[in-house]
């Protein structure tokens, strides 16, 4: 082989080697570019005015069936997780065409990530016997909303009724979340500082309503079930799909992070009711 052959190929080899350093060096700094361009803060979810979540179901088009996450509401960023047809969602707030939603998987972990809106459709049906109006309770001025809900929400609705609210009666960790209790005109509301699930949901970092108790018939659920009440009743209302805590021994129906627990006493009838939202943030 000639001298000039040999140079020529060192020299082809030579170009080649950094054309494919460019284009390896050029993927990943795109790769970085999108991962940083589809990292959230909380720019990406502003205050939400409307924090009662609605259920949807996914209704996709595609052959294959399946409706893909996007770590934010832009077509650069979807991910690869995703959900077949006829699974049940909880939506929290729209932008851009996308919907933000919140996912309970077969191993009860939740997802969360925005989905194209146009492949989600209204689900009326209830989980386990529930829908998110079951977490609403009936007073003598009407029902009441408030669990999950940024705290802004709860001084909002004590505002409008003119309540006095005492100092907080407890603090202590409620399923990891630092929690205080305060006892409103009879009611014991629960207030948690948020994690990355409720900011995203409620634009809030500060603190939400994670627990709202009754001990007493004052109150109703919105099924008109109250403390006092036996336990047949409650079956009878909302099914046999309650499980039993083990730790407290009260049962419960599950509803995504949601529950509605009951407390019975040694007679089975109802101690106390309440309802509660401690959603545990996804393993990363």
């Amino acid at each position: 082989m000639s001298n000039n052959s040999m140079l020529y190929r060192g020299v082809m080899r030579g170009f080649y080697i950094k054309i494919v350093s460019v284009l390896i060096l050029s993927s990943m700094a795109s790769r970085g570019i999108a991962a940083e361009h589809c990292t959230g803060g909380p720019n990406h979810y502003p205050y939400n005015k409307h924090q009662t979540p609605t259920q949807e179901k996914v209704q996709s088009a595609d052959s294959s069936k399946r409706v893909y996450f996007y770590s934010l509401p832009k077509a650069e960023c979807k991910t690869i997780t995703f959900v077949i047809n006829n699974e049940k969602l909880l939506k929290y707030r729209d932008e851009n065409g996308f919907s933000y939603v919140n996912y309970i998987n077969k191993n009860s972990e939740l997802i969360d990530g925005w989905v194209k809106k146009e492949n989600i459709i209204p689900d009326s049906d209830s989980v386990n016997g529930l829908s998110y109006t079951d977490f609403k309770w009936n007073t003598p001025e009407g029902q009441i909303s408030l669990l999950g809900k940024a705290t802004p929400e709860l001084n909002a609705w004590i505002k409008e009724k003119g309540f006095n609210v005492p100092e907080p009666g407890s603090h202590g960790f409620i399923k990891g979340f630092e929690t205080w209790v305060l006892l409103i005109q009879g009611v014991s509301v629960s207030i948690s500082q948020t994690n990355s699930i409720i900011e995203k949901r409620t634009g809030f970092n500060d603190s939400f309503i994670s627990e709202i108790s009754f001990f007493d018939n004052k109150f109703k659920t919105v099924r008109g079930i109250s403390v006092g009440d036996a336990w047949d009743k409650v079956v009878s209302t909302y099914g046999n799909k309650s499980r039993l805590d083990k730790l407290s021994q009260c049962r419960y129906y599950q509803y995504f992070d949601m529950r509605l627990n009951f407390c019975l006493d040694s007679k089975n009838n109802i101690q106390s009711i309440s309802f509660n939202d401690y959603p545990v943030e996804p393993k990363q």
